[in-house]
């Protein structure tokens, strides 16, 4: 963790880890925080609170949000954590928080960063015309919710109509209290499923036309 111990060491024996990524997953791993004026202070709910409100604001505007922290390591203890990733994995340990071998936690929160993709001008006007063709149209998208739905609503992929009509659903992707990866699906912003990654808790049937497809490709050619 950045502190004042580790700022009197010399540069040359210190080891600075950066990492980025969406604010919800980032901020998990931060126990502090850097100040505008250079302090480095906990990291309360309080604040946590704060970061992820801004994230959702940002995010409403169609803006790409990510969340950037450090640490800072002396090169002995960043040595070490290389030997033992090393270790895990000649001796194959499954590793489900795998950060190939850097810290998982006391990293020290930097900011938010808010990028801006422009949409394509005729975007939207396609988008309609290709709903006026009975064509569904989905987004796949590994942004912040707020931000597809507000991309969405801009190009026409969802709509108050498509709402009421089919629901939209979305989902997230968080860390329980055991810290297990869990897959929640939302509709209309209301969860509605929960899966923890990696585990299958339901299989559905093959439907009757796949069911017709296996048994057409057991027959010989001539005969389809």
């Amino acid at each position: 963790m950045e502190s004042d111990n580790l700022s009197s060491i010399d540069p040359r024996n210190t080891v600075l880890i950066t990492m980025k990524g969406a604010p919800e997953i980032v901020i998990l791993r931060c126990s502090t925080y850097k100040t505008n004026d250079g302090q480095i202070l906990p990291l309360t709910t309080e604040i946590k609170e704060k970061i992820l409100n801004q994230q959702e604001i940002l995010s409403r505007s169609g803006y790409r949000i990510i969340a950037m922290c450090q640490q800072k390591l002396t090169q002995m203890r960043y040595d070490q954590l290389m030997q033992q990733h090393n270790e895990r994995r000649q001796s194959r340990v499954v590793e489900i928080h795998n950060l190939n071998g850097f810290p998982q936690e006391k990293y020290c929160f930097l900011g938010l960063f808010s990028l801006f993709d422009s949409l394509r001008f005729d975007a939207p006007d396609s988008i309609l015309r290709i709903r006026d063709a009975r064509i569904r149209v989905a987004m796949i998208t590994g942004d912040h919710p707020a931000t597809a739905r507000a991309i969405g609503e801009q190009v026409n992929i969802f709509s108050a109509e498509i709402a009421k009509r089919n629901g939209i659903d979305s989902f997230q992707m968080r860390e329980n209290e055991t810290k297990q990866l869990v897959f929640q699906l939302y509709r209309n912003e209301t969860l509605f499923q929960e899966h923890i990654a990696g585990t299958i808790t339901a299989l559905r049937s093959a439907s009757t036309t796949i069911q017709k497809h296996i048994k057409l490709e057991k027959q010989a050619w001539h005969r389809r």
